[in-house]
């Protein structure tokens, strides 16, 4: 097909630079503008781990492995938070929704995990208007470790409850031994006290 030859997809080594756009309807005139966003640098598939956009639209958080980026798209401003020491921020390679914003777009809650894939993964919440560039300054909300016979949770999606007081995901439960979940969910934990 002449389309397919005029456009390249993503190559599969992750090296495609990454571009991204704002959509914005206008439901009043029945019409829709695709704008392309800047941002301060280049970046390529593989260095990103999540992305979330504040529920206003203008601030986007990008996780870079072992650190958390909030860019203000109207100036190009950003803030970066890193995570010292192993593991990282987000999760691999982009899926699901590793971060998520309360509606006042202040509060910023994201995966942490250990050093290796299959290990334990935090929920923190950030407040990203307090000082401060550690992404240890966070507060841990819930912790799953990966062993058997304990809760843990589909390492795609945590959501933050848009007034900042429940983080919901999906979570299952395998029991020592056996190798299929026993139990699946969808649970809820208080952001204040993690129960």
């Amino acid at each position: 097909c002449r389309a397919s030859r005029r456009y390249r997809p993503e190559k599969r080594d992750s090296t495609t630079p990454l571009k991204f756009f704002r959509l914005r309807f206008n439901p009043a005139h029945g019409t829709a503008t695709l704008t392309a966003v800047a941002l301060p640098e280049s970046l390529e598939a593989a260095q990103v781990g999540g992305i979330g956009l504040s529920p206003d639209g203008s601030k986007l958080a990008l996780s870079l492995r072992q650190s958390v980026q909030v860019i203000t798209l109207a100036t190009g401003a950003q803030r970066e938070w890193v995570l010292p020491g192993g593991g990282w921020a987000g999760n691999f390679k982009p899926f699901g929704q590793p971060f998520s914003w309360t509606a006042d777009g202040r509060k910023l809650a994201f995966q942490q995990w250990g050093g290796k894939f299959h290990s334990t993964a935090h929920v923190r919440v950030l407040d990203t208007t307090a000082p401060g560039g550690s992404l240890l300054s966070a507060k841990p909300v819930v912790t799953f470790p990966n062993r058997a016979g304990v809760m843990t949770f589909n390492p795609g999606n945590t959501l933050m409850t848009p007034d900042g007081t429940k983080i919901v995901t999906a979570t299952t439960i395998v029991p020592r031994g056996q190798s299929r979940p026993e139990q699946l969910a969808i649970t809820t934990f208080s952001t204040r006290t993690g129960k």
